[in-house]
């Protein structure tokens, strides 16, 4: 699909060229590749020694106003489920 790009893609391609999917199939295919896409990019951003699991939120004068789980979390959490849950049903697993 036009609208998978980067690592979304690149999981398609590999796909693509390692299985056979039916035409019914490409909708689900393309869901899985965009949730890898997310994962993988969460994951990046986590593993990068400037980022971690907690953010810090700071006022307009840069005093600590709060902490909180990245967004990066929840994100990679929910897309790992979309994962696994497509894997079974594409049968990748």
């Amino acid at each position: 699909p036009e609208w998978l790009t980067g690592t979304a893609l690149a999981k398609w391609d590999e796909l693509t060229k390692r299985k056979r999917f039916r035409p019914a199939q490409a909708d689900s295919l393309a869901a899985y590749c965009a949730a890898f896409g997310r994962w993988a990019d969460a994951e990046k951003w986590l593993a990068d020694p400037n980022n971690g699991p907690v953010m810090t939120i700071y006022d307009d004068k840069q005093a600590i106003r709060s902490h909180g789980i990245a967004p990066q979390v929840l994100i990679g959490e929910r897309a790992a489920k979309e994962l696994t849950r497509l894997a079974k049903i594409l049968e990748l697993v």
